[in-house]
């Protein structure tokens, strides 16, 4: 009866370590992937904030009715935009 052949350790410890390296990459990748849908969001969240608070200082300013009201939004939404 043939030996059998002991098992080829460097052969599985190379393996070990592609796939651990490869399902540690796709990991990150996405945990970046989210980090960066967040913080777009995120910034994209501000700018409505800050674009909200512009209008509502306009509105103030043009003194809250009527047509210089609308002439004043008309003229907000005509400017080009920040992003």
């Amino acid at each position: 009866m043939p030996e059998p052949v002991p098992p080829n350790h460097r052969r599985r410890f190379t393996a070990g370590v592609l796939l651990a390296t490869a399902l540690g990459l796709a990991v990150s990748h996405a945990m970046l992937r989210a980090s960066l849908r967040e913080v777009a969001a995120s910034a994209s969240q501000r700018l409505a904030a800050v674009s909200l608070s512009a209008l509502a200082e306009l509105s103030v300013r043009a003194g809250g009715k009527g047509e210089p009201l609308r002439k004043a939004v008309s003229a907000w939404q005509q400017r080009p935009c920040a992003s």
